[in-house]
């Protein structure tokens, strides 16, 4: 399966999100996306990732010098149910401290990762959080990325479409009722404990059409 069908399963996921009699029940639109991502069999992508910035000397929090930095990724994912495959491929990059390949995968009951530029490979059977092979923007977790699990006490949480599908994923979450406005419903609820702070999540669907994308935490004193 290729680009142009992850594209496909993409618009499906979000355009379930967005549609529903009337516009206004937040919790069966999220109720059908899910759905609907579970009636995915398996899904592969291929995706690049580049990063530009035009001085590199900003990364490090010194004076500017002028030097550019730029690196390309590739980022491949195969998942079958709760089962998956990924790896990171480095393709190009201005820096030679980059970190070159590496994968990770699950069968369904041990996670396995290997990191080529140490050729070292590790072996688990407990839940693995995250690691370099995924990418943590994957466009299939894009219509959910506002139930991501990052804290305090999981920063390397990562959410994986293979979490979306799990049976237990949202954990009976429900959904406060939205508020309209300039045709949109709003959406705010608590969110995890980051930097000592809990936050709050803000989401904006359009009424109509696909959801709005984008979301922002602001901290709860």
């Amino acid at each position: 399966m290729g680009l142009h069908s992850t594209l496909l399963i993409l618009v499906a996921l979000i355009g379930s999100v967005a549609s529903c009699a009337g516009g206004q029940d937040l919790q069966a639109r999220l109720e059908k996306s899910l759905r609907d991502a579970s009636s995915i069999s398996n899904v592969e992508v291929r995706m690049v990732d580049v990063l530009w910035i035009k001085d590199e000397s900003l990364l490090q929090g010194k004076p500017g010098d002028g030097v550019a930095f730029s690196r390309t990724f590739e980022y491949y994912y195969l998942a079958f149910g709760r089962k998956y495959r990924a790896s990171c491929k480095l393709l190009s990059g201005t820096s030679t401290n980059l970190a070159k390949h590496f994968e990770s995968a699950f069968d369904g009951t041990s996670y396995v990762s290997y990191d080529a530029d140490q050729r070292y490979m590790t072996k688990s059977h407990s839940y693995q959080h995250g690691d370099r092979g995924e990418c943590q923007n994957c466009p299939l977790v894009v219509p959910f990325m506002f139930l991501s699990r990052v804290s305090d006490d999981c920063p390397s949480c990562m959410l994986r479409f293979s979490d979306v599908v799990a049976p237990d994923f949202t954990n009976g979450l429900m959904l406060p009722a939205g508020q309209g406005s300039d045709g949109l419903l709003h959406i705010s609820m608590p969110g995890h404990i980051l930097r000592s702070r809990r936050h709050r999540l803000h989401c904006s669907h359009q009424k109509k059409t696909a959801p709005r994308a984008g979301q922002t935490g602001s901290s709860e004193v």
